[in-house]
C-alpha cells in the first residue's frame, strides 16, 4: 500500500449513491466513516463516502464526475474532481480545518485544509497570473485570501483563495482542482460535492480587495 502526494492525480467509477445525511455546515454532527479504507496502487479507495461540506467555489462553477480518469498520457489517474471556473472567482473552504499553502509541478499554487473532522481538502491550480492576464506572475494579494498561511485556522465558507490554472492547468482553462483525503486514502469526492451547501459568496472572514469587486452596473 502507497501513500502519493495530493494532485498526482482521474476513469470512471459507476454512479455513485450518497450514503450518508447532510447536515448543515458549520455544525459538528456526528458520522460514520471507516478508520481505513481499502485501497489501490496509487492510494486510491472505491469505498463510497460522502462527507459535509461548503461547495468550495463561491459563485459560477460546471464539472462531471472524472475521478480516476487517466490523465499524463495513461501514466496516472486523475484523484479528484475538476470544478471549471473563471479565473479569480473566489474559492472557499469546504470545512472548518488548519491552513498549509505549497506549490508543486502538476498542481502549481496550492492549498491543504486539515480538517477538525480528521479529513483533509486538497486545492490546485490557484491563481498565479495578474489578473487580466496569463502572465504567471501573480502578485501574492491574487493568489491566496489576505492572511492566507501556514497555520491559519479557516471556518467552512470563508474566503482562502482564488480560482486560476496554475501548474499543469495552463492549458484546459481556469478551475479548481478538489481532492478529499482521509488516512492515507483518496476519496471520490463527488457524492459530497453533489449535496454540498453552495454559496453566492464567501461567508464573512478574509476581505476582498476593492478593485476586484463589481463596478456599479456590471454583471
Amino acid at each position: 500500500r502507497r501513500r502519493v502526494s495530493p494532485g498526482a492525480g482521474t476513469g470512471l467509477l459507476p454512479p455513485v449513491t450518497p450514503q450518508l445525511s447532510l447536515p448543515s455546515p458549520g455544525t459538528t454532527t456526528a458520522f460514520k466513516t471507516p478508520q481505513s479504507f481499502a485501497t489501490e496502487y496509487d492510494g486510491v479507495t472505491r469505498t463510497k463516502v460522502t462527507i459535509p461540506l461548503v461547495f468550495p467555489v463561491a459563485g459560477r462553477t460546471s464539472w462531471s464526475d472524472t475521478f480516476l480518469a487517466s490523465r499524463g498520457g495513461g501514466t496516472r489517474r486523475h484523484h479528484g474532481q475538476d470544478l471549471m471556473t473563471p479565473k479569480m472567482t473566489r474559492l472557499v473552504a469546504c470545512f472548518d480545518g488548519t491552513v498549509r499553502v505549497s506549490r508543486n509541478g502538476l498542481g502549481g499554487n496550492a492549498l491543504y485544509i486539515y480538517g477538525a473532522n480528521g479529513w483533509y481538502a486538497y486545492y490546485a491550480h490557484i491563481n498565479n497570473d495578474t489578473p487580466g492576464t496569463d502572465d504567471g506572475r501573480a502578485d501574492p494579494r491574487y493568489v491566496f485570501a489576505p492572511g492566507i498561511k501556514n497555520g491559519v485556522r479557516v471556518k467552512a465558507g470563508q474566503f482562502v483563495a482564488y480560482a486560476g490554472d496554475s501548474g499543469n492547468a495552463e492549458n484546459t482553462g481556469a478551475h479548481l482542482h478538489f481532492e478529499l483525503h482521509k488516512n492515507g486514502a483518496v476519496v471520490n469526492a463527488a457524492p459530497s460535492l453533489a449535496r454540498a451547501q453552495k454559496l453566492a459568496a464567501p461567508r464573512p472572514g478574509a476581505p476582498i480587495l476593492p478593485e476586484l469587486l463589481p463596478s456599479v452596473g456590471a454583471e
